[in-house]
């Protein structure tokens, strides 16, 4: 199955699964930083050098690389409009891993999100009722890729291109909410990325007025190439794995 399908099936049954409420006419905002831990299977592509190919479980990332996964999420909304801005910076470093087995195999990735953003509940008149989120907007994408050792090559590549998503929220009681969200950027735009894509899902617990915690599980893909044959370079393949945060908001 292909990553998009797989992206694809996933969204339709969280969405299927969440039911929920807020008030989609107040003005408000709200920040949520959250680390991410994810398990990999991509194949990195250098210039010069033949394909790394890692396919490396959670424990076996955590034993090979140093990762340093982190994002954060803003949102302002007036209303039914809103901005939202959405950033995701990744580090991951490992020894003997490179693409002839040695060296050292370096992946820097950054992702930064600005959108216009309308949420609507598809019954106002009862506190029980779905609402949905649409968003629309640019997406900035950075990507670095380096070995070292017996032989030092690499890059780096950024590029923007036109992103898309939708969220579904649901309190569960007076404390627990239950989300989730898919976004699709890229889609073969020039000088863009094939696709960019993730899905998210998870829960949050208010453990204090205007804090939340929360927990849940991410998807993410990307096929990004520029250039052919041995002088390509890019990144194929998906992460996935839980991620955990916390939220404010007024």
């Amino acid at each position: 199955m292909s990553g998009l399908s797989k992206i694809a099936l996933t969204a339709t049954a969280l969405m299927c699964g969440i039911a929920g409420a807020e008030d989609v006419h107040k003005t408000e905002w709200h920040f949520s930083p959250y680390v991410w831990l994810p398990s990999m299977d991509v194949s990195s592509k250098i210039p010069g050098l033949p394909p790394a190919d890692l396919d490396l479980s959670f424990d076996e990332i955590w034993d090979t690389f140093d990762v340093f996964a982190i994002s954060a999420r803003g949102e302002y909304w007036w209303g039914q409009w809103g901005l939202v801005a959405d950033g995701l910076r990744m580090d991951l470093e490992a020894d003997n891993l490179g693409p002839l087995g040695n060296g050292n195999l370096q992946i820097s990735e950054g992702i930064l999100d600005t959108l216009a953003a309308f949420r609507f509940s598809f019954d106002e008149s009862n506190l029980n009722a779905p609402s949905m989120r649409v968003f629309a907007g640019l997406r900035y994408h950075y990507l670095k890729q380096e070995v070292s050792g017996p032989i030092n090559a690499g890059g780096n590549r950024d590029w923007f291109e036109p992103t898309v998503g939708t969220q579904f929220l649901a309190p569960i009681g007076e404390k627990w909410l239950t989300t989730a969200r898919v976004d699709f950027a890229g889609l073969g735009t020039s000088g863009g990325s094939d696709i960019t894509s993730s899905v998210m899902a998870g829960v949050g617990y208010e453990f204090a007025q205007n804090w939340m915690a929360k927990l849940g599980y991410r998807y993410y893909y990307i096929d990004y190439s520029d250039g052919s044959g041995i002088q390509e370079f890019g990144l194929d393949g998906n992460m996935h794995g839980l991620w955990i945060g916390l939220a404010y908001g007024r």
